[in-house]
């Protein structure tokens, strides 16, 4: 009898090493034929098949690219593959900048292991546009700057119209082309200066941007959501007003194998899939929540002893700063993958492409310089 409890500690230990041992990973004929084809060992096919793809290094995915590009023939099916790989992804915003070529942003120029809503949606595009690391870094920077060019005064800040115009070779607008009868006007002027002003103390003098454009009110993403496909790019668009909106959020469209239509994103839980009708859904309840918020708000802006409505609503007194509004969820745009976008980045870029640089006109007038002061006034 007293070699029982002996027996007991045996196995509660042989237990966590069995409960402690990875799922064993198989691979598909298929995967096995494009692991032969690439020069990948099975043990290397099943090793990166289980990793997520915020798990991989520069060499995991330099090893896996061409890879799922043999796998996955089609352009979207890598879109949605590289995708649905990174789902779980953490977030944090603001991940990228410009070092080393400047230091206004110090942050790096790509990020695995974390991603926001604009980093996310670059980096799939990018693998899924390339063979190899070179090629997936330099799409990469091709997507996130004007001509290529690595600067804070030629990235991409604004999804719309920037992101969406200076990647014409890659997407393009589906809006009216889906829903002719259903959009209602995405229209603004855009100063680019304001931004690089108060975020890095920047002047480069930049035109003014004008948008016409439009967009799918929320209401009718149930009419058209059938007509949605595999790796579409999707702008929502918020506002505080119907006739103040822009877009504040990107993300991708994929279509499940029962035809479920669903928006990938990366959010403050990480990344995640969602059948978009519920996120319609969602967005009614909080768009009626924010109602109820933005009115109390006009109550008590002039008279802070006013009480809260509900629990939901921050109390504050003379001490702390008034309530701001907080925006509504007015829509989405779409913009769907050009036909070969390679072949189109070629005729743009030329024989070169993707045309990829630092800084240009260093030596020479650069448009950049610091912002004027302005006197403090508070």
């Amino acid at each position: 009898m007293k070699r029982i409890p002996y027996l007991f500690i045996l196995l509660a230990f042989a237990g966590c090493s069995l409960f402690s041992k990875k799922p064993v990973v198989y691979l598909s004929a298929n995967e096995i034929s494009s692991a032969e084809k690439t020069g990948m060992t099975w043990e290397r096919a099943k090793e990166l098949k289980a990793k997520k793809l915020f798990e991989f290094t520069p060499k995991d995915l330099n090893d896996y690219l061409p890879y799922a590009w043999e796998l996955y023939p089609d352009f979207t099916e890598r879109v949605v593959h590289y995708a649905r790989k990174a789902i779980d992804q953490p977030y944090q915003i603001y991940l990228l900048g410009e070092f080393p070529f400047e230091i206004y942003d110090d942050d790096p120029l790509f990020m695995l292991e974390k991603s926001d809503c604009m980093v996310f949606t670059e980096h799939i595009y990018a693998m899924a546009l390339a063979k190899d690391w070179p090629q997936f870094f330099s799409l990469l920077q091709r997507i996130r700057y004007k001509n290529g060019e690595i600067s804070t005064t030629m990235r991409n800040h604004t999804s719309v119209p920037e992101w969406v115009d200076n990647n014409s070779w890659l997407v393009r607008d589906i809006n009216e082309e889906i829903a002719p009868d259903l959009t209602k006007p995405f229209k603004f002027e855009l100063d680019p200066n304001r931004s690089l002003i108060s975020g890095y103390g920047l002047n480069p003098g930049l035109p003014k941007i004008k948008v016409d454009k439009s967009y799918i009110p929320i209401e009718n993403i149930p009419q058209v959501a059938s007509q949605l496909k595999n790796g579409d790019y999707v702008c929502v668009i918020r506002g505080f007003t119907e006739s103040g909106v822009w877009s504040g959020h990107v993300g991708f469209i994929t279509v499940s194998d029962d035809g479920t239509v669903n928006f990938l994103e990366s959010v403050g839980s990480g990344v995640r899939e969602t059948p978009i009708l519920e996120c319609v859904k969602k967005s009614f309840a909080m768009n009626e929540e924010r109602k109820k918020y933005n009115e109390w708000v006009d109550k008590v802006k002039d008279d802070p002893s006013l009480q809260k409505p509900d629990k939901k609503f921050i109390f504050f007194n003379k001490k702390t700063k008034p309530p701001k509004k907080r925006y509504y969820h007015y829509g989405y745009q779409f913009f769907r993958p050009t036909d070969d976008p390679i072949k189109r980045l070629i005729k743009e870029d030329g024989k070169g492409a993707p045309v990829v640089t630092g800084p240009r006109g260093l030596l020479g007038n650069r448009k950049d310089k610091p912002a004027e002061k302005k006197e403090n006034t508070k």
